[in-house]
């Protein structure tokens, strides 16, 4: 069909032309074949009676369900469709499908039927209309009056030419649906292009290939022979790039190039050398060369067209050489020599690869057969610690007296650990609250001080501004001083508020003290002021002590309480 194409094309003689290609999809095509039209369809065709009957048998009042984990469902009819699978469904669809080709009145559009697959193309010449969409609408009728359903999304069109100035055809629709024009399309597992070229299979065969090299990758990671790589490389890889060949074996060289290129990197993967298997191109040739060969050998095979027959030549071929040996020259017996000695040192190389080859998979299967022996040991020896440790436990089986002794000890363990853990906490609470009432105690303590320090300074202010004072002793009670300045001679100690009933003091206030004296109530202005046996300090720094010549004055120190 592709080298129907080229010649259409590419003959100059005929003019340029252009192809006019559409590839139908059946929906569903195996599935909806109507049995009492494939019947009515072997009927004209004067099958036997015993091939149409058998026929109605194995199409007819079919049931099937579903098995899935052992749950089967219930039956359901099938009426329609042959079964998929079977070696007769193909050509029983092949039989329902192969009048369809007579429902095309245009001559010019040829069909091509393979299964399910069909194509139409119509060569067209240049500047002339297409008949393309005729003969769709013809096949949307077949298919509608045979029960067939074709798939508008999955149906594809294309415009092959080779002529630039050449416009292409408008597109085709189906039930209102546009189909879609393609540069390329996958028939039949090959990719056809709209201009004849190979270059998009080759790249979606190569792309497939290398995605699977991680298979040898694996094969290399787990140490296994190179023959095993070896065989998934041509089981698995190499049918991907030989696929369909004789269709397309014609490439040029930088597509050749690039399909062995594949090749090349899963020898490299196998650490095998280049010419441990034939080329890609060699297999190409002698595949189409066999498929040339089926082809002859079938005289009415249509393809025998594009081959040429026998030519009889009467002029005279050159000379064929006797069977005598001629004699080497001396530069072609050292080129002999030459090519031997390399022969002999490759089947060497060869040989030797062989022997590390052997001896390594010896190497490999003694260290399997020793891990082996030494799991199936290490196996045995926890058995048996198994079957000890059972009968060590069958053996310590305790009576039932025992048991409820050792349980009723164990109940009064647990009724004195309750009664520890009980005091245990009492006291940890107790504990706690001594702790909280002496960080209290600290506390008012710390405030107390820097109350102390503050009347400190105050009075220590006050002092610096006094220059004398007349001080009277009291008998009963505090010293009655007036609120004039007081003598610098004087020593005093400040005496904290906690020690009087805990009253404040800030400072001197000018409010007279709260005194039950009455006598000393005609002077609003005067500071309390109590003897002390304490030895003396400084009244400017009341904290550093009096020298001995500052205590001969006085032999009495007094303590300073201001209150407010």
């Amino acid at each position: 069909m592709t080298q129907k194409w080229f010649d259409v094309t590419d003959n100059s003689n005929i003019g340029r032309k252009g192809v006019h290609t559409t590839f139908l999809d059946f929906k569903k095509a195996f599935d909806l074949v109507d049995h009492r039209i494939l019947l009515t369809k072997l009927a004209e065709m004067n099958v036997s009676k015993a091939f149409w009957s058998w026929v109605k048998c194995f199409l007819t009042e079919r049931n099937q369900h579903v098995n899935l984990h052992g749950v089967i469902s219930s039956s359901a009819p099938c009426p329609a469709g042959v079964p998929q699978g079977s070696v007769i469904s193909p050509t029983l669809f092949n039989i329902h499908i192969n009048d369809l080709e007579n429902t095309l009145t245009n001559n010019l559009t040829n069909t091509h039927k393979y299964a399910d697959d069909c194509t139409l193309d119509e060569v067209v010449a240049n500047g002339a209309l297409s008949n393309m969409q005729e003969s769709t609408n013809q096949v949307m009728n077949w298919a509608n009056d045979n029960k067939m359903m074709v798939n508008p999304k999955k149906t594809k069109d294309m415009w092959i030419s080779f002529s630039q100035s050449s416009s292409e055809p408008p597109p085709i629709q189906t039930d209102g649906i546009e189909i879609e024009r393609v540069n390329s399309f996958k028939l039949l597992g090959v990719w056809v292009q709209n201009d004849l070229k190979w270059n998009t299979h080759v790249c979606k065969i190569t792309k497939r290939a290398n995605k699977l090299l991680f298979l040898l990758r694996e094969c290399r990671k787990s140490f296994l022979p190179p023959e095993i790589g070896l065989l998934t490389y041509t089981s698995k890889i190499r049918p991907i790039l030989e696929y369909a060949s004789p269709v397309w074996g014609g490439i040029p060289k930088y597509l050749e190039a690039e399909i062995e290129r594949v090749q090349q990197r899963s020898l490299r993967i196998l650490g095998l050398e280049k010419d441990t298997l034939p080329t890609l191109k060699e297999r190409r040739d002698k595949a189409t060369c066999n498929e040339l060969k089926r082809i002859v050998e079938v005289p009415k095979n249509p393809c025998n067209r594009f081959l040429s027959g026998n030519k009889n030549h009467t002029y005279e071929l050159s000379r064929t050489r006797d069977s005598t040996p001629r004699q080497l020259s001396k530069t072609h017996r050292h080129n002999k020599q030459k090519y031997d000695m390399e022969r002999d040192f490759n089947n060497r190389i060869r040989k030797t690869q062989e022997d590390m080859i052997a001896s390594s998979q010896r190497t490999i299967d003694d260290y399997k057969s020793k891990q082996m022996s030494k799991n199936r040991s290490r196996e045995l020896e926890n058995q048996r610690l198994l079957d000890e440790a059972m009968k060590k436990k069958e053996k310590d089986v305790i009576p039932d007296s025992e048991k409820d002794g050792m349980i009723r000890k164990l109940q009064q363990i647990e009724i004195k650990l309750t009664a520890e853990i009980a005091s245990l906490r009492k006291e940890l609470e107790r504990t706690n609250r001594t702790w909280e009432m002496k960080v209290t105690i600290l506390k008012q303590s710390i405030h107390a001080l820097k109350d102390e320090a503050f009347l400190r300074a105050t009075l220590q202010k006050q002092a610096a501004q006094l220059h004398h004072a007349s001080v009277t002793y009291a008998s009963d009670g505090p010293l009655i001083i007036p609120r004039d300045p007081i003598p610098l001679n004087k020593r005093y100690r400040i005496i904290p508020p906690r020690f009087f009933g805990g009253e404040k003091t800030s400072g001197i206030q000018d409010t007279p003290p709260r005194s039950a004296d009455t006598s000393n109530k005609e002077r609003s202005d005067c500071l309390r002021l109590y003897p002390t046996p304490c030895g003396p300090i400084n009244s400017v720094n009341p904290d550093t002590p009096s020298t001995a010549s500052q205590q001969q004055g006085s032999d009495r120190t007094h303590r300073i309480n201001v209150k407010i």
